[in-house]
């Protein structure tokens, strides 16, 4: 796998107009924001693939249009979808009416590169790199106030790919500048006059995990160093390996979902 550089992205989104956001219409005249959905395709999370794409389609989707409204800004979505290869399942970050009501389909899990193993890093570098090239090329695109974005990741393994080392992330993370990690922050209201709902931002790149596996990627106390050591918030460390049929499995998983995009939209 290739481990590209802020200014290999930057290129890349200059050169190639389908991996930017959709520019700011006449209509929208608040501040975008970008949320850009990293989904862990490995090998063990297979017995959920089905139970992934119909949740991101029915869940996450309108929690993260909810937090968008919420906070009155027009919404892009973007998603990258990992195993031991990097593969976004469409083309920039797009407004939902571009990518119409069940966006991810289930044959986009079948791709080359997905179902093996676990590039956490490189993909939550690539989260942290795209999404902050594709914020400072809407800017540049349009008028008004950069952009913010969001990147939320969910898990089920340790990362077992180059880059092997979380300060890799971070790296990343330095390497955007000042003004485009601010612009990485939670969608807080800090304007509301109500000074009980008023808060200071919060960190804009969160993770889940959802242990599939009866021997477990990660502990909940390695899942919580992991999240520490990349400067993301964890957001849940959700137990779907225990007792109970395949069935129950997968109600699990819905379940935990739910509760992982609520607070991924929520925060």
């Amino acid at each position: 796998m290739i481990i590209e550089t802020y200014a290999e992205w930057q290129e890349r989104i200059k050169a190639d107009p389908e991996m930017r956001a959709t520019p700011p219409q006449p209509s929208e005249s608040s501040q975008p924001i970008i949320f850009d959905v990293i989904l862990d395709i490995s090998g063990s999370m297979a017995e959920y693939y089905d139970e992934l794409v119909d949740c991101f389609n029915t869940i996450m989707i309108p929690s993260l249009q909810k937090a968008a409204e919420r906070y009155k800004g027009p919404m892009r979505l973007g998603c990258l979808l990992f195993s031991n290869e990097l593969v976004p399942a469409w083309r920039g970050f797009k407004t939902l009416k571009e990518l119409g009501s069940a966006p991810l389909k289930r044959e986009m899990l079948n791709q080359p590169g997905l179902g093996g193993t676990t590039a956490l890093y490189a993909a939550m570098r690539a989260g942290i790199l795209w999404t902050a090239a594709g914020i400072e090329r809407m800017y540049e695109d349009g008028e008004g106030a950069s952009p913010k974005g969001k990147i939320i990741v969910l898990t089920d393994g340790a990362n077992n790919e180059e880059p092997k080392e979380p300060g890799s992330v971070v790296q990343a993370l330095d390497s955007i500048g000042k003004e485009r990690a601010t612009d990485l922050m939670g969608l807080i209201d800090i304007d509301n006059p109500d000074p009980k709902k008023r808060r200071e931002p919060k960190n804009g790149k969160v993770i889940g995990f959802f242990n599939t596996e009866a021997n477990g990627g990660l502990t909940r106390t390695q899942f919580d160093d992991m999240a520490a050591a990349t400067q993301f918030d964890g957001l849940g460390f959700y137990e779907i390996t225990k007792d109970g049929t395949p069935k129950e499995r997968q109600a699990r998983f819905r379940h935990y979902f739910q509760i992982f995009s609520s607070k991924a939209g929520g925060q």
